[in-house]
């Protein structure tokens, strides 16, 4: 577990999302926040790559 500071714009996106995916409920608490398209748990590997790949076009 990692504790990480977030500013007020991003509590409230990750709020907005949690509610639209139905996380923000207890029995689902054990599902990840982020998923891949296999709808598993995101990797490093797997946020490397997208980071990457925006970089690219930008």
């Amino acid at each position: 577990m990692r504790a990480v500071p977030l500013m007020a714009n991003a509590v409230q996106l990750l709020r907005s999302h949690t509610q639209e995916n139905h996380l923000d409920h207890p029995e689902q608490f054990d599902k990840p926040l982020f998923h891949n398209a296999r709808h598993e748990r995101l990797t490093r590997s797997g946020i490397r790559y997208i980071l990457h790949k925006y970089v690219v076009l930008a």
